[in-house]
């Protein structure tokens, strides 16, 4: 079988752009066809020596063929809201995208999830749909992570941790074993959760506290 052609969802950050190349360096699997951005100002661009081909209503037609991954990460909230409208629009389907060094053995990966290199995932771990693992993030054993999480790196969830959906984990973060994380919650870079953290706070600190309050996310 050939290339599957497929195309990025924002001409935003290269990083997606190298994790694609590794997995065709290990075995050909994607043909990378270009990005789709609905700023009109990056429309005729290059990005990564990749054209931006035009916006995202492109797949309900020119490339409607085509697997699409979403490349949006400025917040968990703004990922979660591009996802939805690119499954409204169309595409081929939304493969999970995960660095060929690492092993999702006896563990659960989502649709639309994107899994940098470096990261090690924990038999008996799931990890939802659309989420976005950076470089050298470590899922322990059977930790569970709801969709639309963005975890930064070196973020570390030890044994059984749960992360609802929509957290934001900040790089370097520690969530010690059988510590959850609340929906929307931010937990801030460096800090280390020896506590539940409720859904829709932000947290800092070591040990991590609560330094303010969010509203609710919209669907």
């Amino acid at each position: 079988m050939g290339q599957k052609p497929l195309v990025i969802a924002g001409a935003t950050a290269p990083e997606i752009v190298t994790l694609l190349e590794a997995i065709n360096d290990d075995a050909p699997t994607y043909e990378i066809v270009g990005f789709v951005d609905d700023d009109e100002a990056r429309l005729g661009q290059t990005f990564c020596d990749y054209p931006v081909l035009g916006g995202t209503g492109l797949l309900a037609d020119k490339l409607r063929h085509c697997l699409v991954v979403n490349n949006v990460a400025k917040t968990a909230a703004i990922r979660a809201r591009v996802f939805k409208k690119l499954r409204g629009i169309g595409g081929a389907g939304f493969p999970s995208i995960i660095h060929p060094r690492v092993s999702v053995r006896r563990a659960t990966v989502g649709d639309a999830t994107v899994i940098h290199e470096g990261c090690v995932i924990g038999p008996g771990a799931a990890i939802g749909e659309n989420c976005l693992l950076s470089f050298h993030v470590i899922v322990a054993h059977e930790s569970i992570m709801g969709d639309a999480v963005l975890a930064s790196p070196g973020v570390i969830l030890n044994g059984r941790v749960r992360v609802e959906e929509g957290a934001f984990l900040g790089a370097g973060c520690i969530i010690l074993p059988y510590r959850s994380v609340g929906a929307w919650s931010m937990v801030g870079a460096g800090s280390v959760c020896l506590e539940d953290v409720p859904p829709h706070v932000t947290v800092f600190g070591a040990p991590a506290r609560v330094i303010q309050k969010k509203e609710p996310v919209a669907k």
